[in-house]
């Protein structure tokens, strides 16, 4: 039987909008410095405040990953 490889999460931003987009998974639960963030578990995030956000999707098969951190920078206004 071949394995399957882990879901490897990727995060996308956009600034004009302040949201963050993870990459196609069939669940999503998002993080703010590696801790959960209570009721976001949508593909897109918006964001309200800096820090390192990552993402954990599990795919079809039962399969979990987490991204790398994507930072969101203090705004200089």
């Amino acid at each position: 039987m071949a394995k399957r490889a882990l879901p490897t999460p990727e995060i996308t931003g956009d600034s004009v909008t302040m949201e963050l987009v993870a990459s196609g998974a069939l669940t999503y639960q998002w993080l703010l410095f590696g801790e959960i963030i209570p009721g976001e578990t949508n593909q897109t995030l918006a964001v309200s405040s800096p820090g390192f956000y990552s993402v954990r999707v599990v795919d079809i098969y039962g399969c979990e990953g987490t991204s790398s951190f994507y930072v969101v920078p203090v705004s200089i206004e």
